[in-house]
């Protein structure tokens, strides 16, 4: 009997140790302020390089698309420079081919063509930019300067023939130029 009685007290010792209370674990120590703080200031100095790199990226974009459209539009007042010399040079060819009255009234219609494309082509050109203006003088000086001076050359010569001056003279007079 004292052996059940050693066997049985031993149950019952292992039965209330396993009803016993238990008390939770202790919560994990939480983290320490200096790194909260360290924490804190990598989110934030990442958020900054982000938007930083963001930042960068499309202003380079934007000047990109603007240097693009800035030579698109260079090529543009190229162009037009281009077709104004061309203007001005057949419109020196019709005139330099007038010797006479006879020859006044077969230029007149080309001339009435030509004159109203010079002075708008001219006038696009005179209403750029006073820097516009220059780079596009100092890219074309060497083939306006003689084109022009021989435009006034031509309107000199052929005003100055009365009988020419009669068939030609009111349409020569309305050109205005670029130079």
């Amino acid at each position: 009997m004292i052996r059940m009685l050693t066997v049985v007290g031993a149950i019952a010792l292992v039965a209330s140790a396993g009803c016993e209370k238990k008390e939770p674990a202790a919560p994990a120590p939480a983290k320490s302020t200096t790194d909260s703080i360290k924490e804190a200031a990598k989110t934030s100095t990442d958020a900054v390089k982000d938007t930083a790199a963001k930042a960068t990226e499309a202003v380079k974009d934007t000047a990109a698309k603007a240097t693009e459209a800035a030579s698109a539009a260079w090529a543009k007042v190229q162009d037009s420079a281009k077709g104004y010399i061309d203007t001005l040079t057949q419109t020196n060819g019709v005139m330099e081919g007038v010797k006479d009255a006879p020859s006044a009234t077969t230029a007149l219609p080309k001339l009435k063509d030509l004159l109203p494309k010079l002075t708008a082509q001219g006038g696009a050109l005179s209403a750029l930019g006073t820097e516009d203006r220059a780079k596009l003088m100092s890219e074309y000086k060497d083939k306006l300067t003689p084109l022009v001076t021989k435009f006034k050359a031509e309107i000199d010569r052929l005003t100055k023939n009365p009988g020419i001056a009669a068939i030609l003279g009111d349409t020569l007079k309305s050109v205005k130029l670029f130079e």
